[in-house]
C-alpha cells in the first residue's frame, strides 16, 4: 500500500509527507493548486481543515497521485482517529 509509510498520522501530517516525498514545497503546490500563499496548504497540513472532495482531487492532480491515494489517505486518518487499526470483512 502506497500510504502505509505514513501510518498513525492526521490527514495533515500524511498529506504533508506525500508532498515531500513528491519533492515540492508547500509553495510549489499552492502554486499549482492556483494560490498565491502557501497558507492553504499550511492550513490543511496543520489539520486546521480537511479539503473537499473536488479540492482533494485537485490536490490529487497537482502531486500527480491517483485520487484514489488521498480518499485513502483520508479514510485511513479518520479510522484511525477512531481508534480502528484494521478492517475485517
Amino acid at each position: 500500500m502506497l500510504i502505509s509509510f505514513i501510518d498513525d498520522m492526521n490527514f495533515g501530517q500524511k498529506l504533508k509527507q506525500l508532498r515531500i516525498r513528491e519533492g515540492l514545497t508547500q509553495q510549489e503546490l499552492a502554486v499549482r493548486l492556483g494560490y498565491k500563499t502557501n497558507s492553504y496548504i499550511s492550513d490543511v497540513e496543520s489539520g486546521h481543515f480537511i479539503p473537499s472532495r473536488d479540492k482533494l482531487k485537485e490536490i490529487a492532480r497537482a502531486l500527480d497521485v491517483p485520487f484514489k491515494v488521498l480518499e485513502d489517505m483520508f479514510l485511513e486518518s479518520r479510522l484511525e482517529a477512531l481508534g480502528i487499526k484494521e478492517l475485517s470483512f
